[in-house]
């Protein structure tokens, strides 16, 4: 029984350091797991601050920071702080939300990422 016992915690022990080695969203609630996907942009697009110019890129979203990697030559255009709230069901295709400043600048509301159940807004 003991035996039992000390194998059984060791189990548990093994699955709750395994489960922190995982990239996740977190809010008081749910967790989830990062996410990745191809996103292409016709034109200049304003992230916060940041402007990253037109191309292909990967975006990948980390732990409430979403980067944006140039596919060609892997320069990494943005890594920023993003918010947003747990939806309901997984987003089922990648699409980026844009609206068009006083400049005729656009920029980025809201970032749906393929596969997440997280919306990011950038500030």
């Amino acid at each position: 029984m003991r035996k039992f016992l000390a194998l059984l915690l060791g189990f548990a022990f093994a699955a709750a350091v395994g489960a922190q080695g995982h990239n996740m969203h977190c809010d008081q609630t749910q967790c989830e797991k990062g996410h990745k996907d191809t996103l292409t942009l016709s034109s200049h697009v304003k992230f916060g601050d940041v402007v990253v110019a037109p191309g292909e890129y990967q975006v990948m979203c980390q732990t409430k920071r979403v980067s944006l990697t140039r596919k060609s030559g892997q320069v990494r255009a943005l890594d920023v702080e993003c918010q947003g709230a747990m939806l309901p069901d997984k987003v089922a295709r990648t699409v980026l939300q844009t609206s068009t400043d006083a400049s005729g600048m656009k920029v980025a509301d809201k970032l749906l990422l393929k596969g997440s159940h997280m919306e990011h807004v950038f500030k």
